[in-house]
């Protein structure tokens, strides 16, 4: 095992790594061992994932964070992701509309500053500039203020009006990478591809293939909780279904094994049902996932959570309205259910679920259309979301960066690059820490 020098150990107990460290701990701690493990390697691998499971971190370090005044106020307050980095944006489809682009993870939603979204997700893509061979310093500051600058021009246009719930963006509304990315999802994907892709057929029976690794067996007792509990989940839904012709039949149910880097150890089930006839769906696997209480929870006033839990007496409802506030059309079988050790989100899952791939983004030119598009597609759901509250958001940003667009693109750039610096010394600390335990 290595020895800690005396200067180490303080460093570690009194300086910032120490206190890293312990949150990473805390907050991991009712992980399983292996489940933990698990999700520490994967922020091993680098930067950006240990950024993307390390969100509390996040919170943390901007909780009540001075900045916020320069470009926001009380009436700049919206729905948010809340984990908002370059793959909780993502491809589904939406009837009539094909495959489209926004954001599609909100676990971690909550009502709060704009500018949390904005600047979590600029810090990402410095970290994913930085692991693309770095592309330099002056490409990723102008990757920043594009980003930026988008956001606010696709903001303005919402000031006033309502258009922002018609907004989104398919293939024929983006360009480059991103719309061509879109066109091979539509050509390659469908559900009937899903569901062969995530079962097999068993004595006449479809059931999900326990032969992929990330498939589990689940207990008889787990099993029987669910079904118990998924009459409960369809009066949740906001257009109730009624179950005619075998919809939502239950045919299967199986444990998720593997996803995601945050909530990696997250329980989390897929259940196959029967589907609409009427909608030409065969089956549907429905996604039923954990949920807790967001990351900037701890964060907020006395009075914030308060009211936070005035509004959502259970975090399935926080979930769904999230969803229901940012997405464009969101998922008709989006609902919740409670099982014994909790509250689950229920979603289908879409076919086209899918993140643009990052590693794509080697040049200036790439990576700069790119960011045009984060901060149009966040710029749009945001003013979607305060539809909500009893703000006017896109007006009163107007009102806050009229005549000093250069202002706030400095001031994003200057959280992004700075935060990205801590990112990466924090995750050098988080390796070395590992490291020492495996020595051990």
């Amino acid at each position: 095992m290595a020895v800690e020098s005396t200067d180490e150990r303080n460093a570690r107990i009194h300086g910032r790594s120490g206190r890293v460290l312990e949150k990473i701990q805390d907050f991991n701690g009712e992980l399983s061992v292996e489940a933990r493990r698990e999700k520490y390697a994967k922020m091993k691998a680098s930067a950006l994932a240990f950024y993307r499971g390390s969100n509390h971190l996040f919170w943390m370090d901007f909780e009540w964070d001075w900045r916020l005044t320069r470009f926001g106020s009380f009436r700049t307050r919206t729905w948010l992701n809340g984990d908002c980095h370059a793959y909780n944006f993502g491809a589904y489809d939406v009837r009539k509309r094909g495959v489209i682009y926004g954001l599609n993870d909100f676990d971690e939603a909550i009502v709060a500053d704009y500018q949390y979204d904005l600047w979590r997700l600029a810090v990402s893509l410095v970290l994913i500039a930085r692991g693309n061979d770095d592309l330099g310093a002056k490409a990723v500051a102008e990757v920043i203020g594009r980003l930026a600058e988008s956001y606010l021009d696709t903001l303005r246009r919402f000031a006033g009006n309502r258009k922002a719930r018609k907004i989104y963006y398919n293939s024929k509304k983006t360009s480059g990478q991103l719309s061509r990315f879109l066109r091979k999802l539509e050509k390659k994907r469908s559900r009937g591809e899903l569901i062969e892709d995530w079962t097999e057929e068993t004595d006449g029976r479809t059931r999900f293939d326990r032969s992929l690794e990330k498939i589990g067996e689940a207990t008889e007792e787990q099993k029987q909780r669910i079904v118990r509990a998924f009459p409960g989940y369809l009066q949740t839904i906001e257009k109730k279904k009624e179950p005619a012709d075998g919809f939502f039949r239950i045919k299967d149910i199986a444990v998720r094994l593997g996803a995601g880097t945050g909530s990696l150890g997250t329980a989390r089930y897929y259940v196959l049902v029967e589907g609409s006839r009427a909608e030409g769906r065969d089956d549907v696997i429905l996604d039923v996932k954990r949920q807790t209480r967001p990351s900037a929870y701890p964060y907020a006033s006395s009075e914030q959570r308060r009211e936070y839990r005035r509004h959502f007496p259970n975090e399935g409802i926080r979930h769904a309205a999230a969803y229901r506030a940012l997405g464009y059309r969101p998922d008709k079988l989006l609902g919740w259910l409670e099982l014994e050790d909790g509250v689950y989100s229920v979603r289908e899952r879409s076919p086209y679920k899918e993140p643009f791939p990052t590693d794509d983004l080697d040049s200036r030119k790439r990576f700069v259309r790119m960011a045009e598009h984060w901060g149009r597609g966040l710029a749009a759901e945001h003013a979607r979301a305060c539809r909500i509250t009893d703000y006017e958001l896109a007006r009163e940003v107007g009102k806050l960066t009229d005549g000093k667009h250069r202002e706030f693109r400095r001031a994003v750039r200057e959280v992004a690059l700075g935060y990205a610096d801590v990112v990466e010394a924090d995750w050098k600390a988080f390796k070395k820490w590992l490291e020492r335990a495996d020595d051990g």
